[in-house]
């Protein structure tokens, strides 16, 4: 009876909606479409009315939906710079500024010790550079030269500086972000091993990740 209730749309527009039902929606769905699984789970939250569905359908894509979640979300500062740094691999705050002060700066944010998720995902865009997201640990150059330059340092530096970094960047940072190693990978993968090497390790997009975050800062209770 409880699996039943947890599937059944109707007992949850009437009870509320559990994170039980929220986690088997966006996880265990028939349906492939990010939009349209979040779609459903706010639907059936009330948050996306019945009539605006009907009669806006159209207007609901991805943008909709993220700014609708930056809305929920009433600009509560749920992400630290520990988090940022915890995400980014980059755990050493010198590192971390070295990595993110001018675009920080940038956004006006450099002051902040905690950010919304609104500006969570400005900062991130930085990080990513694409809509392809799910990994966001720094890669280390050690990494990038084992994968895909047989362990040669001095390949990895040529195809990197010729193609994605100048010199004197590449030289002055131990760690490539996630957005220029994308850059750097499309470059040496034929299609079918970097449709694979995407599968593998970007297979979020930015929508699904910040309705993931979203959905664990608002459930989870939080230790007083």
């Amino acid at each position: 009876m409880l699996i039943d209730n947890i599937f059944n749309p109707y007992y949850n527009k009437r009870n509320g909606v559990k994170l039980g039902f929220i986690l088997s929606a966006f996880f265990c769905s028939r349906i492939d479409e990010i939009e349209r699984k979040i779609i459903y789970i706010f639907y059936i939250a009330n948050i996306i009315p019945h009539e605006f569905l009907k009669n806006k359908r159209a207007k609901i894509d991805k943008e909709f939906l993220l700014k609708l979640i930056f809305e929920l979300s009433n600009n509560k500062k749920y992400i630290s710079k520990k988090d940022l740094r915890a995400l980014t691999g980059l755990e050493e705050k010198k590192t971390f500024n070295k990595y993110f002060d001018v675009h920080l700066d940038k956004l006006g944010l450099s002051n902040n010790r905690a950010f919304t998720l609104s500006e969570t995902f400005k900062i991130l865009q930085f990080w990513q550079g694409d809509d392809k997201w799910g990994r966001m640990e720094a890669f280390s150059k050690g990494e990038l030269a084992n994968r895909f330059m047989n362990g040669n340092y001095d390949d990895l530096e040529i195809k990197m500086t010729d193609e994605v970094l100048n010199y004197a960047i590449y030289s002055h940072h131990d760690f490539i972000k996630p957005a220029d190693a994308k850059k750097f990978i499309n470059k040496v993968l034929d299609k079918d091993t970097l449709e694979l090497l995407y599968e593998e390790e970007f297979s979020l997009d930015y929508l699904s990740y910040f309705f993931i975050i979203y959905i664990v800062y608002t459930s989870i209770p939080k230790k007083q």
